[in-house]
């Protein structure tokens, strides 16, 4: 693996073998499994969210002399099909980082999609658009042709220390941006609610009011109001 990158005083010096790519002009890529770095464009951070109180540190990453900060690094089963212009840094291959940066942004996922036969909550259109003008506007793409990409991207991102991944790195410089991080994707998650179902492929939603059960039941003022007024409303019939 040390083909790939090489630790100096400076910074994480990426190999050539790395190819650029800005999702906006996108051309034919190798219908192969690789590993890819989401990385910031010059003068660009990421969002910031006033629930995640420490700040993200980054270890620089040299490419072809030029010091850049990575964000993320992602794995796909095909870099021609994650990558397509038409697919707008497509939904399912970078799910994950789609949806840290998502809750950076302040979104919450409120509509369905069907993934492997199960409903998940996943953005709505208009909120996914501003996740992909958000990795458009600020972000490029360092890709390699890779077939262990699993164990590729873990040994990456702990070495690289990419805050948008939530692998615990060596260093521990980011390990309290990662807990803020969790603690926001906990109150903004995508797993599907207990009112959710497939009915002929399709995922059926009950209501908002059958998600809002659980939180109902642990309101102690609500039923403590309701105890109230059935109390006043038997005092009122003991005087009719």
């Amino acid at each position: 693996m040390s083909n790939l990158y090489k630790v100096t005083a400076e910074g994480i010096q990426l190999s050539s073998e790395f190819k650029p790519i800005e999702p906006t002009i996108t051309g034919h890529l190798p219908e192969e499994k690789g590993v890819y770095l989401s990385v910031l464009k010059d003068d660009c951070t990421l969002p910031t969210n006033r629930k995640i109180r420490n700040k993200p540190v980054f270890r620089p990453l040299i490419y072809m002399g030029h010091v850049y900060h990575a964000v993320f690094v992602g794995r796909t089963r095909n870099l021609n099909q994650a990558f397509r212009k038409d697919e707008n840094y497509s939904k399912t291959d970078h799910a994950s980082l789609r949806k840290r940066l998502g809750a950076l942004l302040g979104f919450i996922p409120n509509s369905y999609v069907l993934q492997a036969g199960k409903a998940h909550k996943t953005f709505t259109v208009s909120d996914n658009q501003q996740i992909t003008d958000w990795l458009y506007d600020n972000t490029f793409v360092l890709y390699i042709v890779e077939k262990n990409q699993l164990h590729t991207q873990k040994l990456l991102s702990q070495v690289i220390d990419t805050p948008l991944n939530l692998i615990p790195s060596d260093n521990h410089s980011n390990e309290e941006f990662r807990k803020d991080l969790m603690g926001l994707l906990r109150r903004t998650n995508g797993r599907p609610l207990r009112s959710t179902w497939l009915h002929k492929g399709k995922a059926m939603h009950a209501g908002p009011w059958l998600d809002a059960l659980p939180s109902l039941i642990r309101n102690r003022k609500l039923w403590i109001s309701l105890a109230v007024l059935l109390i006043l409303a038997l005092i009122v019939c003991c005087f009719i």
